[in-house]
């Protein structure tokens, strides 16, 4: 059976209940790798959750999951969008978006 201490960190015990062999334990008996993705490079980063990192919020295997489905690339968003306000009571009110060269441009027509 794997044991958590937190001084020690997991080892292996031998439990006359378990039902993994000395070897399988060794094998899952460890702590939690965490990764996130380096969305410039493509590429998943060790990482530890907790405050100082909010976006490290998931196991490494799922980080090479998502890069392995093209998630961890960059996101370049480009081209006009238009939006019309439509929230109750509203003005009338549309708006344009443009996303160019790394940027966003932001116009307002509502008067």
């Amino acid at each position: 059976m794997c044991q958590w201490n937190a001084t020690h960190g997991p080892q292996c015990k031998q439990d006359d209940k378990g039902n993994m062999s000395h070897e399988q334990c060794t094998d899952e008996c460890k702590p939690a790798n965490y990764g996130k993705c380096d969305y410039e490079k493509n590429t998943c980063v060790s990482c530890t959750p907790g405050a100082d990192d909010r976006d490290c919020l998931y196991l490494m295997s799922y980080c090479e999951t998502a890069k392995t489905e093209g998630r961890c690339k960059e996101e370049v968003l480009s081209g006009l969008f238009r939006s019309i306000e439509a929230n109750l009571p509203f003005a009338k009110g549309e708006f344009d978006v443009q996303f160019r060269g790394g940027k966003m441009f932001i116009q307002d027509y509502t008067t």
